[in-house]
């Protein structure tokens, strides 16, 4: 009894051992595999980052170019046209007037400053003429900062 006893534990042992080194010998591969599927994955993260990278300094290229481009060719002229619109709508928007009627006399004035500024500069500038108009319109500061322009 005492040898079926012993043989009975070296076969737990050894099917213990067994059923271990039957798992290792699966999970080792799967641990690989893994392993080279998550190298992967990063590796598709990162060439994902890049491209959204490049994508977003390509816009801001644009962007800057397309900025140089509307910066070109200003004189003089155009800046005190520009001033000079600012100034007259901020003379004229005094806290009696609604903001519809505020937001009118703008359209007002931007169409003028459109007529005057056409012959000297491109659509793409002029746009970007009126967008500075605008930010400098609808600021308190620019309208009490403003140099005194002679309006004609």
């Amino acid at each position: 009894m005492e040898q079926f006893k012993g043989g009975l534990n070296q076969f737990w042992v050894g099917a213990v051992f067994g059923l271990c080194l039957a798992i290792s010998l699966v999970l080792i591969p799967v641990a690989i595999i893994m392993s080279n599927i998550n190298d992967v994955l990063k590796i598709h993260e990162v060439s994902v980052l890049v491209g959204q990278v490049s994508t977003v300094f390509e816009k801001s290229e644009r962007a800057i170019s397309n900025a140089k481009t509307a910066l070109i060719d200003f004189d003089n002229d155009v800046v005190m046209d520009t001033l000079t619109a600012v100034q007259a709508y901020h003379q004229q928007s005094q806290p009696v007037l609604t903001a519809k009627q505020r937001q009118t006399l703008k359209a007002q004035i931007k169409e003028q400053l459109v007529m005057q500024l056409e012959s000297k500069l491109n659509e793409q500038q002029i746009k970007f003429i009126l967008s500075v108009f605008e930010k400098l319109a609808d600021t308190k500061k620019g309208s009490t900062n403003a140099p005194q322009l002679n309006i004609n």
